[in-house]
């Protein structure tokens, strides 16, 4: 691999790739900055939005969606030729958070705000939705990228 390459070797990158990535990495920078930033303001002002860790769990996953989203949609491979089981993961990985985020809650009547506040269930249950956001987006622009190349042969 590469030095200074996360998922592939950059010797396999051409220029427009390069800066494709570099577009990406920048959106998700700068949603991190301003969530943070918006966070601490909000922490300044004495408002807390969600239980634990969870708010940091959430800009989190709003910054890895968004990034991996933008990355499906603009045809970049970040995990090469194992990009198909790389984001089955996340859909297997969000579907069973997603679920049993909701179990817990009607098994036991968790709400999702509790003081004002997201609860850790809704926390789990946002970042369900985040990873299965992420599965739904690659296996969308696969099913449009087949369609496609079939009525292009035509």
């Amino acid at each position: 691999m590469g030095k200074g390459c996360i998922f592939k070797s950059c010797s396999e990158l051409d220029e427009r790739q390069l800066l494709l990535r570099g577009n990406v990495f920048q959106h998700v920078v700068v949603l991190l900055f301003g969530l943070i930033f918006l966070n601490a303001m909000l922490k300044d002002c004495g408002v807390t939005w969600a239980e634990g860790k969870g708010e940091n769990w959430i800009i989190f996953w709003a910054g890895a969606a968004l990034g991996l989203c933008e990355f499906i949609l603009r045809g970049l491979n970040p995990a090469g030729r194992r990009q198909g089981v790389l984001f089955g993961f996340f859909g297997l990985g969000g579907a069973v958070l997603a679920g049993l985020s909701l179990s817990h809650m009607l098994a036991e009547g968790q709400p999702l705000l509790s003081g004002h506040m997201l609860t850790g269930t809704a926390v789990a249950l946002i970042q369900g939705a985040a990873m299965l956001a992420i599965f739904f987006t690659y296996l969308g622009k696969t099913l449009y990228d087949r369609r496609t190349a079939a009525g292009d042969e035509d």
